[in-house]
């Protein structure tokens, strides 16, 4: 039931959150010039959250697209922008 709640929520919400409709894949996110190393990672970890609330819900019989290829670019993405930012000697939230 969790699952039902979570994609009801996506789905009403997919509207508003900042990556929908703007980026396909999460390396295009990565390279967006105009956002911040924080905008980035919020970002990421939105639609990480996301993704995982559809696994669950196709996984629960919901209807949606199952896409664990996504999951696992956006993980990587968050991980590449993480290690970047200690490589520059930004604190890297974990």
């Amino acid at each position: 039931m969790l699952a039902i709640a979570l994609f009801r929520d996506f789905n009403k919400a997919s509207h508003v959150l900042a990556y929908f409709g703007k980026y396909d894949l999460p390396a295009e996110l990565l390279v967006d010039d105009s956002l911040s190393r924080d905008e980035k990672i919020r970002m990421l970890e939105q639609w990480r959250g996301d993704e995982k609330a559809l696994i669950q819900a196709s996984d629960e019989g919901m209807q949606g697209d199952k896409r664990p290829d996504i999951l696992k670019q956006v993980k990587k993405a968050l991980i590449s922008i993480r290690v970047r930012s200690d490589a520059h000697g930004h604190q890297a939230r974990r």
